[in-house]
C-alpha cells in the first residue's frame, strides 16, 4: 500500500512538473539573458508578448486563463523591459519571442501561437516570419510600422498560417493597419471589439477575448462575432502597405 501511494505521489508530481513553473530564464541566439514566467501544461503553447514600454504584467490574468485552460503559455519580458537585460532593440525583439518558443517545444509543445499588442504584435509577426513552426499569430492594435517594425518585412513569409487581427472600434489608426493586412492576405481574420481601446487597454476591456484566444491557441481559428473593418474604413489603399509610418502615424 505504500509503496502505491508512494508511486502514485511521484506521478502526480511528474504530472504537475510543469505546470506551474513560475519565473524562468531564457537565453536569445544573441546572448541577451530575459525573464518570462511560464505556466500551464499539454502540447499547445501560447507566448504573450507586451507592447513598447510595457511588461509582462499585463498579460497576468490572461495567461493564467489560458495557462487554466490547458495551454502552456510563456509570458516574456522584451529585451530592455521589466527584469529583461538587453537594450531595447525593436528589430531584434523576434529573438526574444524564439528563445521562448524554443522553451516551449522544449516542454513537449508542438503548436505555437504568439500573440502581441502594438509593437508586440509586430515582433509576433517577425518571429513567425523567422520560425515557419510557429502555427498562427494573433495582432492587437496592429501598425504597418511599429518603432521600425515593418509589417512588409514579414507578411510574405507567412504563407498559409493564420493570422488574427485584432483592433477597438474607437481606434482609427489600427482599424486602418488593420484593413490593410488584411487586403494583403487570405488567411486572416479580423475582429473589431465594441469595448474600445487599444493596446492592453483594449485586452483588458474586451471581456469574451480570453475565450477568443483560448480557441485560437487550441487550433479553432474559424472565430465567431467576426466583423470586417472595410464596412467603417473603406477598402484602404493597398499601395500604403509600404508605409513608413508617417502617413498612418507610426505606433508603439
Amino acid at each position: 500500500m505504500t509503496i502505491v501511494r508512494v508511486a502514485a505521489v511521484a506521478a502526480l508530481s511528474l504530472l504537475f512538473s510543469d505546470a506551474w513553473a513560475g519565473t524562468i530564464s531564457l537565453t536569445t541566439s544573441d546572448a541577451v539573458t530575459l525573464s518570462a514566467e511560464h505556466q500551464g501544461r499539454g502540447d499547445r503553447g501560447v507566448i504573450l508578448v507586451h507592447g513598447s514600454g510595457g511588461d509582462r504584467s499585463g498579460w497576468a490574468d490572461i495567461a493564467k486563463g489560458l495557462a487554466g485552460a490547458g495551454l502552456q503559455v510563456v509570458n516574456v519580458d522584451l529585451r530592455g523591459h521589466g527584469a529583461s537585460k538587453g537594450e531595447p532593440d525593436p528589430l531584434k525583439m523576434h529573438e526574444d519571442v524564439l528563445s521562448a518558443a524554443k522553451y516551449l517545444r522544449g516542454k513537449g509543445v508542438k503548436h505555437i501561437m504568439v500573440v502581441g499588442t502594438k509593437l508586440g504584435g509586430n515582433v509576433a509577426l517577425a518571429a513567425a516570419a523567422a520560425d515557419p513552426e510557429i502555427e498562427s499569430v494573433v495582432m492587437i492594435s496592429p501598425a504597418l510600422n511599429a518603432s521600425g517594425v515593418k509589417v512588409t518585412a514579414s507578411l510574405p513569409a507567412l504563407g498559409e498560417r493564420k493570422l488574427l487581427l485584432i483592433a477597438g472600434e474607437d481606434d482609427t489608426l489600427s482599424k486602418k493597419a488593420v484593413n490593410l493586412i488584411d487586403n494583403e492576405i487570405d488567411t486572416g481574420t479580423v475582429m473589431v471589439l465594441d469595448s474600445g481601446g487599444s493596446g492592453m487597454a483594449l485586452v483588458n476591456r474586451a471581456s469574451d477575448l480570453e475565450t477568443t484566444l483560448i480557441a485560437w491557441g487550441k487550433g479553432s481559428t474559424d472565430g465567431n462575432a467576426i466583423t470586417d473593418p472595410k464596412a467603417s474604413v473603406g477598402s484602404g489603399d493597398t499601395s500604403a502597405m509600404e508605409t513608413t509610418g508617417t502617413k498612418l502615424g507610426e505606433r508603439r
